[in-house]
């Protein structure tokens, strides 16, 4: 019996890329790929379930599952985090200073239900006492192109958020001065994003972005992870080999990722300005893993801050949607 033909959308980052080009193979699968910007993929998906596996959002697949959406079986394989709250942008001449400054202001957000929001509102909550309700959102992807229309978004209790026109952006608007912050934003175009980043006239809230990400990881001991992998759960049924193989060609790949980089970082050992120290924890995946168990913290924390903040009625963990053949990686 031949190969499944699979379709598979991801963005090619540097830790899945060895699957995309076809380095590493997920065994038994031949995959038809289209490299495809996340905003852009979790949209076709939300809305149209196009691929067999794709990257996904965890926000907002936790919020569809919240309402019953059950189409989708999670891999444990996180390919992308931030530390987001430490990329919020503020208008040079607002008088923004600290996260407080914020409170009373107008903001943008892309989507409000991503999942890289979800984490920037949560650590302004609980780190500086700045609560969604304290400003006032502007939404800039529209009903027809957002992952919140896709899933019928509705602003949380007592939020305000202004739904922007297809005519406006929200650089424009900061320029203008008609929003004061963008607490995240998408720096190239997509099919549901139009706005640039306004490096002219905006400045990081967090002017010293290192320290702070640092104080996060000290803190919590893992950096946000903000997507994760699907695939369609009639093809799990159908196939239950399915999941563990396209978790261990994930896993190569990021391994080979990882060993590529302490290849390239040798000299700088050899010359003493890389200490053996980060160059194990490289090797180790101390900072990227996969998998359940290492993940486990960030997970609950994702959980409590979409329900905590309206997005979903019941709280709902990735875990629930991950087969038990990859229960306990």
């Amino acid at each position: 019996m031949g190969n499944l033909s699979l379709s598979f959308a991801m963005w090619s980052n540097p830790r899945a890329r060895r699957v995309m080009d076809g380095r590493v193979e997920i065994e038994g699968v031949d995959l038809t790929i289209t490299n495809s910007p996340p905003a852009d993929t979790f949209w076709r998906q939300l809305r149209f379930a196009e691929f067999d596996i794709s990257e996904m959002s965890m926000a907002s697949l936790s919020i569809a599952t919240a309402k019953g959406e059950d189409r989708w079986v999670v891999v444990p394989v996180f390919p992308d985090r931030h530390f987001f709250h430490a990329n919020v942008l503020v208008r040079k001449d607002a008088g923004i200073d600290s996260p407080a400054d914020l409170r009373g202001r107008s903001v943008s957000i892309p989507d409000y239900q991503q999942t890289g929001a979800v984490w920037a509102r949560g650590i302004l909550e609980h780190d500086f006492d700045l609560k969604p309700s304290d400003m006032h959102w502007y939404q800039e992807r529209t009903p027809s192109l957002s992952h919140g229309g896709a899933t019928g978004f509705t602003p949380p209790a007592g939020v305000e958020v202004t739904q922007m026109t297809s005519e406006q952006t929200a650089s424009d608007m900061l320029r203008r001065g008609e929003i004061d912050s963008m607490i995240m934003h998408i720096p190239y175009p997509t099919l549901l994003d139009r706005s640039s980043p306004p490096h002219d006239v905006a400045v990081r809230l967090f002017a010293d972005r290192d320290q702070e990400t640092h104080r996060m990881f000290a803190k919590w001991g893992f950096i946000p992870p903000n997507h994760c992998v699907v695939i369609r759960r009639e093809l799990v049924e159908k196939h239950p080999w399915l999941p563990v193989n396209i978790f261990r060609a994930f896993s190569a790949s990021l391994a080979g990722h990882l060993e590529e980089i302490a290849d390239l970082t040798r000299l700088h050992r050899e010359a003493g300005v890389l200490g053996q120290e980060a160059n194990q924890s490289l090797l180790d995946n101390s900072v990227l893993p996969y998998g359940l168990a290492a993940n486990k913290n960030a997970l609950a924390v994702l959980a409590d801050l979409l329900v905590e903040q309206g997005l979903i009625a019941r709280r709902v963990e990735i875990a629930e949607l991950v087969p038990e053949s990859l229960l306990d990686t």
